[in-house]
């Protein structure tokens, strides 16, 4: 079976999102997606934070003990290379591309 490198890209960003982890980190998750794809990526990307979202965070901000398993904040660190698509979708973005990195809040 010959998988297209979009494929395989979906493929290894759904077993990383099956262990379920606290902290996903991407490097390039975007690379060889076809471009009509890469919203689908991104839609996945929130909602796959969106599940624990910031209630969880904000319960282990203030030192309460999760409830359930599902309310363990995550986050998910991305490096792109086209850094305009983080801009609009992240909550904070560093920009590396400059000499003086800053940091962007939504």
């Amino acid at each position: 079976c010959h998988l297209t490198l979009s494929e395989r890209q979906a493929i290894s960003l759904a077993r990383a999102m099956l262990a379920d982890p606290d902290v996903l980190l991407l490097h390039k998750p975007l690379d060889n997606v076809e471009p009509h794809k890469r919203q689908d990526v991104w839609e996945l990307l929130q909602q796959f934070v969106a599940e624990r979202g910031v209630d969880g965070l904000l319960q282990q901000l203030r030192g309460v003990s999760p409830a359930a398993e599902g309310s363990r904040a995550r986050t998910v660190v991305v490096t792109l290379a086209r850094a305009h698509e983080a801009k609009c979708r992240a909550d904070f973005v560093l920009d590396l591309s400059e000499k003086s990195s800053r940091r962007q809040k939504k």
